[in-house]
């Protein structure tokens, strides 16, 4: 050993027998595959409707079996022993010392991706597979909403649908058990994203939410209470102006800040696409509503997409 062979290409597979000095005879079975020239040197046939893969078709030249073979004869051979040995016989290496050399690098190597993969199965497990006692911290990333706000003053509409917005905060999960979780989280919604934007009514949203989860798989469902703080600008058409009007501008209007609170419900139902990023929707809608002129029955409303990081 090493020995070379020269065989007849086939599309049938190839036997191959070593008897040992110990007179144990160890059997393999060589499986043919297409040649790459088979596949290379057709391509400029391409032009001709393919005309020499046709030929070629019937032809067994264009099968080969694998170009170096590594049979092992110990028993009981461990990765690393096998991968050396194997190289060792690839390139035919004799010397003791370098043999030697090569053992060690090749365990040194194979302590590294033992490291390396122990680190990778224990981060997927910490990111999918959680356990009772697991804190996540959540990162809310900018993702577009839609305000719908009920502002209850004779000079507007009783409810007006703002268009889009953004959400920017931070919340905690924490898991009771493997599939169920209590969620934190705190954030800010406003319609005051595009510079471009001059609205009648622009709201602010500060909410406080706490919700019960549940997870299965990839998908995680979550329910709760949102308790908000609304902050929010009117504008109404300043009538002493009569029908004269400025072009583009916003000066035939009166500004009016309000603030107050609401108490309703938060729902989020979000998909894990990576082991951090999740995507997602959500509804809160609200019931109660506290403010100067009294406490309320109104329904407002936050949905949109749900874009968040979870450590």
């Amino acid at each position: 050993m090493p020995i070379k062979l020269k065989v007849k290409r086939s599309r049938e597979p190839l036997k191959i027998s070593l008897l040992t000095n110990n007179s144990i005879s160890i059997d393999t079975l060589l499986i043919p595959k297409v040649g790459d020239l088979f596949s290379a040197g057709n391509i400029p046939t391409i032009p001709l409707l393919g005309a020499g893969y046709w030929i070629d078709l019937t032809n067994d030249k264009r099968f080969a079996y694998p170009r170096n073979i590594f049979i092992n004869t110990i028993d009981d051979l461990d990765e690393v022993d096998y991968k050396t040995s194997r190289y060792i016989a690839k390139h035919q290496i004799t010397d003791e010392n370098e043999k030697a050399e090569i053992y060690d690098k090749f365990k040194k190597l194979k302590a590294k991706d033992y490291d390396f993969k122990q680190s990778v199965e224990k981060l997927h497990n910490y990111r999918f597979n959680l356990v009772a006692g697991r804190v996540r911290f959540n990162l809310i990333m900018p993702s577009i909403y839609q305000n719908g706000i009920s502002t209850k003053n004779p000079e507007v509409k009783s409810f007006k649908t703002q268009g889009v917005g953004f959400n920017l905060g931070f919340g905690l999960d924490y898991f009771y058990n493997t599939n169920h979780f209590l969620t934190y989280e705190s954030s800010l919604k406003t319609s005051s994203w595009a510079f471009w934007s001059i609205p009648d009514i622009n709201p602010k949203k500060i909410d406080f939410t706490l919700r019960n989860g549940f997870r299965k798989n990839r998908m995680e469902y979550s329910l709760g209470l949102s308790f908000n703080y609304v902050d929010y600008t009117y504008k109404i058409p300043d009538e002493n102006l009569g029908s004269i009007r400025p072009f583009f501008s916003d000066d035939d209007k009166t500004e009016f800040r309000e603030n107050y609170r609401t108490l309703g419900f938060s729902t989020l139902v979000s998909y894990q696409l990576t082991s951090a990023l999740f995507i997602g929707f959500r509804y809160d809608p609200t019931v109660l509503s506290f403010r100067n002129i009294g406490n309320q029955l109104n329904y407002e409303h936050v949905f949109g997409l749900d874009l968040r990081f979870k450590f």
